[in-house]
């Protein structure tokens, strides 16, 4: 792909302006803003929080690209259920600072969206393509979450990429019957999860739905939404770090996490629980109770625990970690 190096008033900006520029010939972006508005006032962004009105402005044929707050997504829930259900390709950006937001973001998680969170700067520019791409090749709307830093950044961007050779390739490579349905069945989301991991090698190789990192014997193991903890930090331990989150690949999961596992810590960054346990925890318990995970003779089952924190898991020192 052509690059270009990108300098924004923000993230949410770079964002919008990516969707607004390397998707021109097929975006369609609820408001009326160019690419150079998006770029020139990051107040704009807050005219393209119409998203009610997506659901009449968008089609199958159509890539749209919608920036809301976190705090809109629970009113939106209806309108996130009738995209899903009418298999619309649109891709809603939600900026996140804190756990109140990250918390609204998890409230969604069941509308029948893809769940997809960036944990770089340049990671929302290529994810919010990754995630267009993925929408419009599933048929399946997606929720892209990503942190709003303060402050500009510059990142690499893209040049338009309707012409692409490779996205062309992508867009039109035979699908698998088990693509396309509802996010949270179980073959469906091992099918989506293929072909977002395809989409991300289109902007590097390095990216994964579903990564782990640190020791490979760890006994104890992590799991955190969209968070990237460093192999230094970890020291003896590790973590599965999901980026996609709905529809979450058991598989993927059952896979990463090392054999020498005995204890499986959901590291949570949510405020306002309704229930005892956050969300991530039910995920994994979900997973060590699966079909897969039987599947394996004789393997052991972790303890699974839950740390909430209003905190950011990147936050912690290798110190706070091991307590």
């Amino acid at each position: 792909l052509q690059t270009l190096a990108l300098h924004a008033p923000s993230v949410a900006a770079a964002v919008a302006y990516t969707g607004a520029l390397t998707l021109d010939r097929t975006v369609a972006v609820v408001g009326t803003l160019t690419a150079d508005e998006l770029i020139q006032d990051n107040s704009n962004l807050a005219k393209l929080s119409r998203a009610a009105e997506i659901a009449s402005l968008v089609d199958n044929d159509t890539r749209t690209h919608v920036v809301v707050s976190a705090s809109e997504l629970i009113e939106l829930i209806p309108v996130l259920r009738e995209l899903a259900q009418n298999k619309r390709s649109v891709v809603v950006h939600v900026p996140i600072s804190s756990a109140d937001d990250i918390t609204d973001v998890l409230a969604v998680r069941d509308s029948g969206c893809a769940v997809l969170r960036s944990a770089t700067a340049q990671q929302a520019v290529d994810f919010s393509l990754v995630a267009s791409l993925s929408a419009q090749k599933l048929g399946v709307p997606f929720i892209h979450c990503f942190a709003n830093t303060s402050g500009a950044v510059d990142v690499q961007a893209y040049e338009p990429v309707a012409d692409n050779a490779d996205i062309a390739a992508f867009l039109k490579s035979e699908k698998d019957e088990s693509e396309e349905g509802d996010v949270e069945d179980v073959s469906a989301a091992d099918a989506a999860y293929a072909v977002v991991a395809q989409a991300m090698t289109l902007f590097d190789t390095s990216y994964s739905p579903v990564t782990y990192v640190g020791a490979a014997d760890a006994a104890l193991v992590y799991a955190t939404f969209g968070s990237e903890l460093s192999a230094e930090t970890l020291g003896a331990a590790g973590a599965v770090q999901i980026s996609l989150y709905r529809p979450l690949s058991v598989q993927a999961v059952v896979a990463l996490l090392p054999q020498s596992a005995t204890r499986l810590v959901a590291l949570e960054q949510v405020v306002r629980q309704p229930t005892a346990w956050g969300p991530l925890l039910f995920d994994l318990a979900t997973v060590l109770h699966s079909h897969e995970w039987e599947a394996q003779e004789d393997r052991a089952r972790p303890i699974i625990l839950d740390a909430v924190s209003a905190a950011s898991p990147t936050e912690f020192s290798a110190a706070q970690l091991a307590q």
